[in-house]
């Protein structure tokens, strides 16, 4: 029976995938779980990952033979023997759980969510639906939710705060502080003339015309404000530019959620950070280098760049 070069190069991968003798332990320091390949002697301290995905990828590529179902070895750390697509949330759920050594299981928490239960997530999800949408089960459906893990569940949580609810809201909030610090300073956008003279007479009304033309100052900056879309420099991503600073944002990383930019969300707050102040909603970004998706406001912008780069 003749065997072709297929099937050939089928029996070596599933002979050297045999091979492989992989386990777990909590590395050199005794602080993190670390996945060791006891032939090459290579480690990848697991907690580093950002997700599974990303440790996943990482370990098929520089493990030949590997594949998502090979097996590695728990016993070290507790933990049942897991095919290496598993390893990742095993072992974060055991340190968010205390399952491990105290020092990792601080660093998994460091999120925020020392503590919680699955019950804690289900309950902070559907009232923030309800408090979103006016309804619990728009996001917090149990039967959607019972089948999420407790890793699954905090991913999902967090991903609510870039919902268009969310970022509607948040738009909301802005506005309502920008109107409350106005009323601080004496000043009404709407009403009779008469009710937006200065409040006090004499240093009183100096002090309001100096407030006004500062206000006025910011608005000016927001008037001025000139958004770019551009290729980076090596042209394989698309970038914010921002005229006035020269600031550059990259898009690839804040439409893709594994790297945790926060979206378009995240994106406006980091544009406050490095601005002093907000972006204002619907400014227009102009599509300078022809990335072939024209000029849009910010918010279809966004929307149009994180479609380009899902199609990829």
């Amino acid at each position: 029976m003749k065997i072709t070069k297929r099937q050939l190069r089928r029996i070596i991968k599933e002979v050297t995938a045999a091979d492989l003798d992989l386990y777990l332990d909590l590395g050199d320091g005794g602080d993190f779980p670390t996945l060791n390949d006891a032939d090459s002697y290579r480690k990848w301290e697991v907690p580093y990952f950002t997700s599974a995905a990303d440790f996943l990828d990482e370990v098929l590529s520089q493990l030949p033979g590997s594949t998502p179902d090979t097996i590695v070895y728990g016993e070290e750390m507790d933990l049942p023997d897991l095919p290496l697509s598993q390893v990742w949330d095993a072992v974060m759920e055991a340190g968010r759980r205390g399952m491990v050594s105290e020092n990792f299981a601080a660093a998994a928490s460091s999120s925020g969510y020392e503590g919680w239960e699955e019950d804690d997530f289900v309950d902070a999800i559907r009232d923030y639906s309800k408090e979103l949408t006016g309804r619990r089960n728009t996001y917090g459906a149990f039967e959607d939710l019972e089948a999420l893990t407790m890793i699954e569940l905090q991913d999902y949580y967090e991903a609510m705060f870039d919902s268009p609810e969310a970022q509607a809201w948040q738009a909301k909030e802005a506005e309502d502080a920008e109107k409350l610090a106005d009323e601080e300073l004496g000043y009404e956008e709407e009403g009779h003339p008469l009710e937006r003279s200065p409040l006090r007479q004499g240093m009183g009304r100096r002090q309001e015309s100096i407030r006004r033309r500062e206000k006025n100052i910011i608005e000016n900056r927001e008037d001025r404000l000139t958004l770019n879309l551009k290729l980076s420099p090596s042209g394989n991503d698309v970038e914010l530019e921002v005229g006035e600073s020269g600031e550059t944002y990259n898009l690839g990383d804040y439409t893709d959620s594994q790297q945790g930019m926060g979206g378009l969300a995240g994106l406006q707050r980091d544009f406050e950070a490095d601005h002093g102040m907000p972006m204002p909603p619907g400014t227009m970004v102009y599509d300078v280098d022809g990335v072939d998706i024209g000029d849009l406001p910010i918010e279809q912008m966004f929307q149009a760049v994180a479609d380009m780069y899902a199609g990829f």
